[in-house]
């Protein structure tokens, strides 16, 4: 997956340390989340995704490898 400039930027900017990162719609975040959520797919970091529609939630969850999963809630309803 390669990323634009403003992207890559973004990336860079967020691990350099310890961030909040808030994403709107029409802003292309996809691919950067994604990098996000692989770089610290990792038993010692939390990573949070909060207020991801169903659909995003199960698209991000497709390319993160499944050990890496750690689900409390599997409904809309018990989040």
């Amino acid at each position: 997956m390669i990323l634009l400039e403003y992207e890559k930027q973004t990336f860079l900017d967020l691990v350099e340390a310890d961030v909040l990162l808030v994403c709107a719609k029409g802003l292309s975040y996809d691919r950067v989340v994604i990098r996000i959520l692989k770089a610290y797919s990792d038993s010692g970091n939390l990573v949070l995704v909060i207020n991801s529609s169903d659909w995003e939630e199960q698209y991000y969850k497709s390319k993160i490898e499944p050990k890496y999963l750690h689900e409390v809630a599997s409904t809309a309803t018990e989040r």
